[in-house]
């Protein structure tokens, strides 16, 4: 067989492998695919809906009302926020992040679906959050820090494990990329007979790598978005069931340096559709703080355990949601000459995504039938999202 027969063979060869997956292998077995894993990443697959409260700040003593709401965290987060509840005031800031997905992010979609366990996907959706806040009030100042853990118990509001996001994004290859592999295929087969005419070296896994780095992928681009829009709309008509747990200390003016325990707290939140469509939306939650340390008038601390009960309704879209809802409070103090207190909370929130991955949340009420906590209330906080697009995973 002469040179050039063999150069054409091997050429033919090449684009053969290259272009046709193997038959009987699913799609994250192709090895066009394989090539592709950048713009596959389930980690780059992430959603912009809503501003769940984080961890630690419910830790500190906000309400976890919001704690429930439809939607994921990123891969980091940062909010800073005056607890203002009536009950916690002051300035707060919080960071937090998914630790799964720091060791996991070379997992395309497809393996997320179908090799994760349950325990897995749980941990993914686990969100550990840092949090100090400054207390004021009435000339008592103290510093806390605060750890929440929060996780999403549900597979339903997982939009990575979604059958529909997942076919969306495998019809966005086919049709995007797909074709593009087939220019790589004939250009590599075009190289590789240069290279065997010629007895130039050639790293074939490495040319077409390149190649497929440099090819254009704004279509495909576009379609990932598309795909990640109707999840986020999927999102809303979907359930929502979280658990967190949060840890507490604080030092007061005298030694804001000298930290003492200041409660372990435990909360679960609950959010459904009302309508197919998730326009609607009902929510309840629970919460109990074991050993708080609470700022009362004249200058007065006191120790105690706070148990607080909600439910509300909410009107949702995409990039804003309102709601309004009830809490019955009950506080025992630890101290033997504080009577318990028990009152009704009255309040409402707003959120508003102002751009990708920032939200305005704006909250306000009103406590009734309290010795201590009595009177109106308004809250203004800021999320700020942070998380690895797809162009950054391909860079």
């Amino acid at each position: 067989m002469s040179a050039r027969t063999q150069a054409w063979a091997g050429a033919a060869l090449a684009l053969t492998l290259a272009a046709l997956p193997a038959l009987g292998q699913t799609l994250d077995d192709d090895p066009r695919r394989k090539s592709d894993r950048a713009l596959l990443k389930a980690d780059a697959f992430d959603v912009d809906l809503f501003a769940p409260a984080p961890p630690a700040l419910i830790a500190l003593g906000i309400s976890p009302e919001n704690s429930a709401d439809a939607g994921v965290y990123r891969d980091f987060d940062y909010d800073v926020a005056n607890l203002s509840d009536g009950v916690s005031s002051g300035l707060a800031i919080a960071a937090s992040m998914t630790p799964y997905w720091i060791g996991s992010r070379d997992l395309t979609l497809g393996e997320y679906r179908n090799e994760l366990s349950a325990l897995d996907r749980i941990l993914a959706r686990t969100n550990i959050s840092l949090g100090a806040g400054l207390d004021d009030v009435e000339e008592v100042d103290a510093l806390s820090l605060a750890l929440g853990v929060q996780t999403q118990l549900l597979d339903a509001q997982d939009h990575r494990f979604d059958e529909e996001s997942i076919a969306c994004v495998d019809e966005a290859w086919e049709r995007y990329r797909a074709p593009v592999h087939e220019k790589v295929a004939s250009e590599l087969a075009a190289r590789i007979a240069e290279a065997l005419e010629t007895g130039a070296d050639l790293d074939i896994d490495a040319l077409q790598l390149q190649l497929l780095k440099e090819a254009p992928a704004d279509d495909y681009l576009a379609a990932w978005e598309q795909c990640r829009d109707r999840a986020t709309a999927r999102l809303l008509a979907r359930p929502s069931w979280k658990l967190g747990l949060g840890l507490a200390g604080r030092s007061d003016r005298s030694a804001l340096l000298a930290f003492d325990y200041d409660g372990t707290s435990a909360w679960t939140s609950y959010r459904g559709p009302i309508d197919a469509d998730g326009r609607y939306a009902y929510f309840g939650f629970l919460r109990g703080n074991v050993g708080k340390r609470f700022d009362l008038a004249a200058n007065a601390t006191a120790d105690g355990d706070l148990v607080e009960a909600g439910a509300g309704l909410a009107y949702q879209r995409p990039s804003f949601r309102i709601d309004a809802y009830a809490a019955w409070t009950t506080i025992a103090f630890d101290a033997a000459g504080l009577e318990d207190d028990e009152f009704l909370k009255l309040a409402g929130t707003l959120d508003v995504r102002v751009m990708d991955g920032v939200w305005v949340q704006l909250s306000g009420g009103a406590n009734e039938g309290s010795d201590y906590f009595d009177g109106g209330f308004v809250s203004l906080g800021l999320k700020l999202g942070l998380t690895d697009g797809l162009l950054d995973a391909i860079e």
